[in-house]
This record gives structure tokens, sequence and C-alpha cells, in this order.
């Protein structure tokens, strides 16, 4: 399966600690020799995900499959997308509410109030 369906290859990964400092490191080096690299961040969400320290439990992942490994390094608040054209990852954010940036945080602070609406349905 995963010689046709490169996604579904199975990858084993050890990442070196000399290697992996951040999401975007052990990204990249899980995708070594998978016939997949990793997205330039064109976004400011997609910057910010790539240079997130790597937790020390994503260190060593598998066997599984490359998608689930992908997902797993990037954590479920990211979107994992293919371009199988490109042989390309990159990742979209999946809800700006699972994750607080400074954008999201700043109206917040800066008022001091937060207003919330609860509707009887």
């Amino acid at each position: 399966m995963g010689q046709r369906h490169l996604l579904e290859q199975v990858v084993n990964v050890q990442v070196p600690p000399s290697v992996s400092t951040t999401v975007g490191d052990g990204i990249r080096y899980t995708l070594q020799h998978t016939g997949f690299t990793l997205c330039e961040p064109i976004h400011v969400h997609q910057r910010w995900l790539f240079s997130r320290p790597l937790p020390a439990t994503h260190y060593r992942l598998g066997p599984m499959p490359l998608r689930e490994a992908l997902q797993v390094l990037a954590g479920d608040a990211w979107e994992l997308e293919a371009d199988p054209v490109r042989r390309q990852v990159c990742y979209e954010q999946r809800d700006i509410r699972t994750v607080e940036t400074a954008e999201t945080i700043a109206p917040v602070a800066a008022t001091g109030t937060v207003s919330v609406e609860v509707r009887d349905e």
C-alpha cells in the first residue's frame, strides 16, 4: 500500500536529540526518504507551529503510517494537507478557538471584560 499511496507508508522514527529542536525540525526529519517535503510557512500560524519546541514524547514515533505520524507531530489543532503533485505537506489551523494567539488574547486584555451571550433553545 505504501508504495502507491506514499502517505500510507509505515514509518518508525527516532529523531536524534541533536537534530530536533522544533516541531518543524521533527516533521522535516520524519519526511526524509518518504518522497515528501514540508511546505514553506506562508502564514503566521504555520511559522508559529513550525517554531514550537518538539515535545520529548515525539522523538520516537511508530511504527505507524506516515500520515498519522505527521498528524501526531502537529497535534489535533492542525489539519494535515498534502499536495500529491508537488509531493509536499503543509498544515492549516482547524479552528482558531483551539489555539490562543496574541491576536485573540489582546482584545480581551485591552478591555478587561468579556461578554458572553447565552441563548435558550
